[in-house]
């Protein structure tokens, strides 16, 4: 039974070892998000899915310096596919009213 259990949980953890490189489609990356790579080191990280499983990722940051965008971009390590991003860009306004 426990093997059993365990079979289950790592069937849904993707293999520590990448198939690709995140070298090989930063230029759709930087397409999809609209900027370019910030030169900030990338890093291989595991990322929980909304089903459970857990994909491996190359985790790049993308920047837009017309626009000020700032993303942190999350890619299967295995598929290329961009599964989740991260806005590091926050849009507020603050209104302030007096009655004087």
């Amino acid at each position: 039974m426990a093997s059993r259990l365990k079979d289950q949980l790592t069937a849904k953890i993707a293999p520590a070892e990448p198939t690709i490189t995140w070298k090989s489609v930063l230029p759709q990356i930087e397409d999809s998000l609209g900027g370019k790579f910030n030169g900030q080191n990338a890093t291989l990280e595991y990322l929980i899915q909304p089903d459970g499983s857990v994909a491996l990722t190359h985790v790049v940051q993308i920047q837009n310096e017309e626009t000020s965008e700032w993303f942190e971009a999350f890619v299967d390590a295995h598929s290329g596919k961009l599964i989740s991003v991260t806005d590091f860009v926050s849009h507020a306004s603050v209104r302030c009213l007096s009655s004087i």
